[in-house]
C-alpha cells in the first residue's frame, strides 16, 4: 500500500451493517436482547425498514455458507442480496470522519464476496450517500473492478480468495471474497459524519444466485497483496475463473436448446378409458400455511375469508391443513412457552376448515436462537441437558400446554410434526442427536397428550428434513432412522416421516420421482415398517423465487401459473410413486398466495387446485407427450371418470419457468384422444366443457394493472388490502370455458384439440346428454 498522507486516510465502510427487508423470511431469527426487532418481528413488519444485521443471525441462509477472506466461516454479521430476493437492501454505515480531516479525500474499506451463478454480468446498485448521493453501479462478475461514482467517489474491489473452502465445485458458479476500498473526495465526504454505502440488485427472477455479501470485519489494515499471494489469487485466475463459467453457461444453454428442440416435437394426448387405476391422491386438498406474521400478510380475517370462499367453491373442507406456527410467547428466563393471541386466532380460523390438521411449530425458535450461541464443541452438552433453561422435559411440558390449548380450539388437529428443517442447523453427529431429542420431546408430548384425552389419538410426523434433492438428505435420513430404531423408550412412534421437495433454479419437475425405492431401502435397513406413509410437507415452486415479481401483480399472476404447473407435475409424478406419498399442495406461503383482496378474490393458483378438485374420482389410463425423460419438461396429462362424466387435465410444465433466455415452449393444434369409451355415450350426443386457464384466456391483466393494484411496497399486506369492487372480482375469479354439443363416434373414440399456452392449464370434461 502506497503510504501518502492523502492515502493513509482510510476507515471502516462497515462500522456498522443494515438490512432492509422487503419481506420478512423463516430464517431470520432474532438473538437475545433483541427488543425492538423482535417487536417488529411479532408484528410482521419486517418491510422496508433498517435493521443492525449484528442484531440478525442468518448464518447458513438457505444451506449456504459464506466465508471470509480467510476462510473462516461466519466471520460476523452480514447481508445478502441476490436475485431470488432482490427487493432486499444492504448498506454499510461507516466509522465518523474526523472534522481535522477537513479537505481531505477519504478511503472506506469494507468486504465483500460476491455469488458469481451464470456467468452473468449482474448489476448492483452503489448509492453513496455523503453531503449528497451519488451513485453507480457494479457489475458482479467482476469484469470491472473498478468504477467511478458520477463525480466524487471511486470503487474497487480486490479480490483475494476464489472458490469456496472445500474446494467444491458447481457447474456455472464461482465465489469470490474480497476487500472494497470506495474512495470518496472531499465534496462528497461529511466531515464529522458517517457516509452510508447502499447497495440493492435490481435484477428480475430466474437467473440464477448471483449474490452479495457485506461485512462485518475490519479490512482497514489489511495486507491486500499478501492476503492475495497466501490464496493465489491473480488477475489471470480471475479471467481463467470467468472463461470457465462461461464454458460451463455455454455447456448448459447447449442442453437447454436441445430440450427446447426435443419440445418442438408433435403434441398428443392419449386417454384409454377402459383402463381404469382405481382412486387417487388428491393433493389438492391438502394445503399449508404459515402464520400471519410471515405469509398471509395483515391476515387474520383474509385467512377466514380464503379457508371460506375454497371451501365453499370445493363443497367440502381440505382433507389435510397444515399450519407452520411461530408466533408464540417465550420467557427466556424460565423457558415458558404459551400461545399468542394472533396464533390463537389463527387456529379458530383454521377450526372446522380440514378433517385432518398437522401443526409444525412450537419451541423450536428460541431453543435455535440459544443454540446460535453455543460453539459446536459443546453440542454433547446440549444433546445431554438442552440448551439454558430449555431443558428437553421442559420443552416436551411445553408442547403438552400448547396441544392441549391449540386442540381445545381446533379438535382436528391430529397430527404433531418435528418442527422443520433442523437439519439446517448444524452438519455434525452431535447436530443429529439434538434434532432426535428434540423429536423425542414431540413423540413424548404425543404420548401424554393421548394419555390424558379421549377422541382422535395425536400422531407423530418427522424429521421434516429440508429438500429432498439436498445433498445431505440420504445421511441424515439415515441417521435420524437409526437413532428411531435404537430408542428403547416404549412411548415412541413415527406415523409419518416427513421433508420438503421445493423446486428451486436448476431444479427438475421429475424432482419428485425416485423417492419409494431409496424410503424403502432405508426403513428396511434400520428394521421399520416400510410401509410407513410419507408427508410432503412443503411441495412446489419455492415461493423465494418469486417474490421479487409479487411486487408487480401482472408478474405474480404469471407466475402463479408457472408454479401451479410444476406443483401439478409434483403430484404427477407422487402418483407414480405409491400410494404412501402425501404431497401438500404449495410451500410454505401457498396458503397466503390462494386469494387476493378484501373479497379474497382467486388467484391462478387457487383457480388451478380448483380445476384438479373438478377431476372425478377413478384416474384413467393417460398419457401426453412430447415431454423429456430425464428431466420432465413439456406437457402433461391426467384423465379421471365417475359420477356420469370424464374429465382430462393437460397442461405445460415449461424449461422457461426457471431459464428465462428460452422461447417460449406452446402446443396449438394438440390432439386429445380419448379411446374405449364406454358403451352407453357411443353413438350418443355429449356436452364438451373445456376450461381454460393461461394468459391468453384471462382477464385478470386489466384489474391487475389498475392504479388500486401498482406501487405495492409491502407485497403481501397491500395486496390484500386491496378493495375490488365485485366486478373485478368477478374477472380475477373468471375461469374461461366454452360448452359445446359434440356426438361421440360409435367406435368409442373422441378426438378433440386444445391450443396449449406456455404455462397453460386445461380441463375437458365430457358427459352424457
Amino acid at each position: 500500500m502506497s503510504t501518502s498522507k492523502s492515502d493513509n486516510r482510510i476507515l471502516r465502510a462497515d462500522d456498522r451493517v443494515e438490512i432492509q427487508f422487503a419481506r420478512y423470511h423463516t430464517h431470520v431469527t432474532p438473538e437475545e436482547p433483541l427488543p425492538k426487532f423482535k417487536e417488529d418481528l411479532a408484528k410482521g413488519i419486517l418491510e422496508m425498514k433498517w435493521y443492525d444485521a449484528a442484531d440478525i443471525c442468518i448464518r447458513g441462509c438457505y444451506g449456504k455458507i459464506h466465508y471470509g477472506w480467510d476462510g473462516e466461516a461466519g466471520y460476523g454479521g452480514w447481508a445478502r442480496i441476490n436475485q431470488d430476493r432482490s427487493q432486499h437492501r444492504c448498506r454499510f454505515i461507516s466509522e465518523v470522519v474526523p472534522k481535522e480531516w477537513q479537505g481531505e479525500a477519504v478511503t472506506f474499506a469494507g468486504p465483500m464476496a460476491f455469488d458469481l451463478h451464470g456467468g452473468q454480468s449482474a448489476p448492483i446498485l452503489l448509492h453513496v450517500h455523503g453531503t449528497r448521493t451519488e451513485s453507480t453501479c457494479i457489475m458482479a462478475d467482476l469484469s470491472r473492478k473498478s468504477v467511478r461514482g458520477e463525480y466524487d467517489f471511486h470503487f474497487t474491489f480486490h479480490p483475494v480468495r476464489v472458490g469456496l473452502p472445500d474446494g467444491a465445485h458447481y457447474e456455472g458458479y464461482e465465489f469470490v471474497t474480497g476487500i472494497a476500498h470506495i474512495r470518496v473526495f472531499p465534496n462528497l465526504v461529511p466531515y464529522g459524519q458517517r457516509m452510508i454505502f447502499e447497495f440493492q440488485s435490481p435484477i428480475a427472477h430466474h437467473t440464477g444466485n448471483t449474490g452479495l455479501t457485506i461485512g462485518h470485519c475490519d479490512s482497514t489494515r489489511a495486507d491486500i497483496p499478501a492476503l492475495q499471494a497466501a490464496n493465489g489469487v491473480t488477475d489471470e485466475k480471475l479471467l481463467a475463473s470467468r472463461e470457465r463459467i462461461a464454458r460451463e453457461m455455454i455447456a448448459i444453454r447447449d442442453r437447454e436448446a436441445a430440450t427446447i428442440q426435443f419440445l418442438k416435437g408433435t403434441p398428443r394426448v392419449e386417454v384409454n378409458a377402459a383402463n381404469r387405476l382405481g382412486s387417487y391422491d388428491r393433493g389438492e386438498r391438502r394445503v399449508t400455511m404459515y402464520p400471519s406474521w410471515i405469509g398471509i400478510g395483515t391476515p387474520h380475517e383474509n385467512a377466514a375469508v380464503t379457508s371460506e370462499k375454497l371451501t365453499r367453491l370445493m363443497g367440502q373442507p381440505f382433507d389435510l391443513f397444515r399450519y407452520q406456527g411461530h408466533i408464540s410467547r417465550y420467557d427466556y428466563a424460565t423457558g415458558e412457552f404459551a400461545m399468542d393471541p394472533a396464533d390463537r386466532r389463527e387456529w379458530e380460523i383454521i377450526a372446522g376448515a380440514a378433517k385432518d390438521v398437522m401443526f409444525s411449530g412450537g419451541p423450536h425458535h428460541p431453543f435455535l436462537t440459544l443454540l446460535r450461541s453455543v460453539p459446536e464443541s459443546d453440542y454433547g452438552k446440549v444433546v445431554a441437558g438442552g440448551v439454558a433453561e430449555m431443558t428437553w422435559d421442559r420443552i416436551t411440558d411445553n408442547y403438552v400446554r400448547y396441544v392441549a390449548e391449540a386442540r381445545a380450539i381446533c379438535p382436528a388437529f391430529t397430527i404433531l410434526q418435528m418442527p422443520y428443517e433442523l437439519d439446517n442447523a448444524s452438519e455434525t453427529a452431535e447436530g443429529m442427536d439434538i434434532h432426535y431429542r428434540f423429536y423425542q420431546c414431540c413423540y413424548r408430548a404425543a404420548h401424554e397428550t393421548n394419555a390424558r384425552s379421549g377422541g382422535h389419538p395425536l400422531r407423530v410426523a418427522g424429521p421434516s428434513f429440508n429438500n429432498y434433492n439436498t445433498g445431505r438428505w440420504t445421511r441424515w435420513m439415515d441417521g435420524f432412522l437409526a437413532r428411531y430404531a435404537a430408542d428403547k423408550d416404549p412411548r415412541k412412534r413415527l406415523d409419518f416421516l416427513a421433508y420438503h421437495c421445493y423446486q428451486f433454479p436448476q431444479a427438475i419437475p421429475r424432482d419428485a420421482a425416485g423417492q419409494e425405492a431409496p424410503i424403502r431401502q432405508l426403513l428396511e435397513s434400520h428394521g421399520l415398517d416400510p410401509e410407513t406413509p410419507v408427508i410432503i410437507d412443503e411441495a412446489g415452486i419455492a415461493e423465494f423465487s418469486i417474490f421479487d415479481e409479487y411486487l408487480d401483480l401482472v408478474n405474480f399472476s404469471n407466475k402463479q401459473l408457472a408454479s401451479a404447473c410444476w406443483l401439478l407435475a409434483i403430484q404427477h409424478w407422487y402418483l407414480r410413486e405409491s400410494k404412501r406419498f402425501h404431497p401438500v399442495t404449495g410451500d410454505g406461503w401457498h396458503f397466503g398466495s390462494l386469494c387476493m383482496g378484501k373479497q379474497g378474490a382467486l388467484t391462478n393458483r387457487a383457480k388451478a387446485l380448483l380445476l384438479r378438485h373438478r377431476m372425478p374420482e377413478c384416474l384413467l389410463e393417460s398419457r401426453a407427450e412430447p415431454q423429456t425423460v430425464a428431466e420432465g419438461y413439456g406437457l402433461y396429462s391426467m384423465a379421471s371418470s365417475g359420477e356420469g362424466r370424464m374429465a382430462v387435465l393437460v397442461w405445460n410444465c415449461s424449461p422457461g419457468t426457471f431459464l428465462p433466455g428460452l422461447l417460449p415452449v406452446r402446443y396449438p393444434g394438440t390432439e386429445v384422444v380419448i379411446s374405449n369409451i364406454p358403451e352407453p355415450l357411443r353413438g350418443k350426443l355429449a356436452k364438451l366443457t373445456i376450461h381454460s386457464l393461461d394468459l391468453q384466456h384471462g382477464r385478470e391483466e386489466q384489474v391487475l394493472t389498475s392504479p388500486k393494484c401498482l406501487k405495492l411496497q409491502k407485497i403481501d399486506r397491500e395486496r390484500y388490502a386491496i378493495d375490488f369492487t365485485p366486478e373485478e372480482v368477478a374477472d380475477l375469479d373468471h375461469i374461461h370455458s366454452t360448452v359445446t354439443e359434440v356426438r361421440i363416434p360409435a367406435n368409442g373414440e373422441f378426438r378433440t384439440t386444445l391450443d396449449v399456452e406456455e404455462h397453460g392449464i386445461y380441463l375437458i370434461e365430457l358427459e352424457g346428454i
